[in-house]
């Protein structure tokens, strides 16, 4: 079966898709790692089942100047119109990714109108939650992983010794207390992985 080529909203930005009909939404997820356009919008550790799909009762049209197959457009650059049909939500119905298939977002597929929205979980929400918890449950622990660095994203050796805070620092592993030296060792030891393939 031949697939068709359609447009989503993937957090909030429209990405051109091709699909087959019988595929389900979860597949069509799965193959955006794929794709050029997609990745740059999709968090890197976000899986299908945390994320939130949405068909659109009636698909909405890009507008005058649809997104060609070389590239997207930021979301910002769609006419208001157009988000707002995306948002509304009399016009958009959550579905089972599962379940659902490609051919059920539209009785045809016009390459320039959205079918689906994908909207995925911030990407920081959980880390920032787990830092809290951190920060109110274990505060000694907290503040010994705090630093303070003088150029974000960048170490120096300035920064390195400002953090010591009574540390040890040292080129020679024999030199450090010996638990140091079992992680190192087993740090370096060869890993053996079981590998599983999935198949929808």
């Amino acid at each position: 079966m031949s697939e068709v080529d359609f447009f989503i909203l993937l957090n909030k930005n429209p990405v051109l898709v091709s699909a087959k009909p019988g595929n389900t939404l979860v597949q069509l997820f799965s193959r955006l790692r794929d794709n050029v356009d997609a990745v740059e919008y999709l968090p890197t550790k976000v899986y299908w089942h945390a994320c939130d799909f949405y068909r659109l009762n009636n698909p909405v049209a890009l507008g005058e100047d649809p997104i060609d197959h070389e590239g997207s457009r930021n979301f910002m650059d769609i006419p208001d119109e157009v988000k707002e049909a995306c948002f509304q939500e009399s016009n958009r119905m959550a579905v089972n990714p599962m379940a659902t298939k490609v051919h059920s977002l539209g009785d045809e597929f016009f390459e320039d109108h959205i079918y689906l929205v994908i909207e995925t979980p911030d990407p920081h929400e959980e880390s920032n939650k787990a830092i809290w918890k951190l920060q109110q449950h274990h505060n000694a622990l907290f503040e010994c992983l705090q630093v303070m660095v003088e150029k974000p994203g960048a170490w120096c050796p300035e920064d390195v010794m400002r953090n010591m805070r009574g540390g040890i620092l040292s080129n020679d592993i024999n030199a450090l207390p010996p638990a140091f030296r079992e992680i190192h060792d087993a740090l370096a030891q060869q890993r053996v992985y079981n590998v599983c393939t999935f198949v929808l």
